[in-house]
């Protein structure tokens, strides 16, 4: 009978991750072993973007347009008429300047396609790693809704990162 203690739990929590396996006890649950943000993929488009502006702008767009479908206008229009896309839902998910280098480096001529929405594969390290980027600028609902969790889920993630003083 399998030992109720925290690695039992951990490794009954990376379980999905790992295609229903179950990690032997005797695996720490911290260091070498432990799965973190970084070790999971962000689908498609989303993995490029990563490459382009880093892993924060590639989650708030999938946590914001995850699953639908958007235009993204060409980097010269962008040059040409910067007041003109300051309400472009790209500019106002990571900002101007990472807009611009997205459309750049991904959409020379502009285009539209569906931005993956990647929530299937959000790992609770992925998760955690959101929460702990944007406790101060957005709201436990916001964050809720980008993540499609609970408030609850979110109190909970916050309450963790607190207690290991990595958010105030």
């Amino acid at each position: 009978m399998a030992e109720w203690g925290p690695a039992f739990v951990v490794s009954f929590a990376l379980t999905p991750l790992l295609g229903w396996q179950t990690l032997p006890p005797a695996i720490p649950p911290f260091g070498e072993f432990a799965m973190t943000a970084d070790t999971v993929a962000l689908p498609g488009l989303l993995a490029e973007i990563e490459e382009v502006v880093g892993r924060q702008a590639a989650m708030m767009i999938m946590a914001d347009h995850g699953g639908a479908r958007k235009k993204f206008p060409s980097p010269s229009h962008m040059e040409q008429n910067p007041d003109r896309y300051s309400n472009n839902w790209l500019v106002k998910s990571v900002g101007a300047e990472k807009a611009l280098e997205i459309v750049r480096a991904l959409f020379p001529a502009g285009g539209q396609i569906d931005i993956p929405s990647g929530m299937e594969r959000l790992s609770a390290a992925t998760r955690r790693e959101f929460v702990q980027d944007n406790a101060g600028s957005l709201s436990v609902r916001e964050i809720a809704m980008r993540l499609g969790m609970t408030e609850r889920g979110v109190r909970m993630i916050k309450a963790s990162l607190r207690g290991e003083g990595k958010i105030i």
